[in-house]
């Protein structure tokens, strides 16, 4: 689709838009996926369950603010799509 919701305001966007929550809800997916693979599900459950702010539990466990966090996230999904397009071809 093209757009791309940034970290900051997927995790504090209230909107009620179905076709926005579409986009929402791919992108937690992905973040989600990302962050269980790198972090593990034991971490995901802290970052869940924490009552502290979002970008404070995410600094604690992956050391990394929360631009970097993105960022990162946005690199390991480049390198899978590149990937999955390199086994496609084979």
């Amino acid at each position: 689709s093209g757009k791309f919701i940034p970290l900051a305001d997927l995790i504090t966007d209230d909107r009620t838009d179905y076709n926005w929550e579409a986009y929402q809800s791919a992108e937690a997916a992905s973040f989600i996926d990302y962050f269980v693979y790198k972090y593990g599900i034991d971490n995901f459950r802290i970052l869940y369950e924490s009552k502290s702010p979002f970008d404070s539990t995410t600094q604690v466990i992956c050391n990394m603010n929360l631009k970097a966090l993105q960022h990162d996230w946005l690199q390991v999904v480049s390198q899978a799509i590149k990937k999955n397009k390199q086994n496609i071809k084979r």
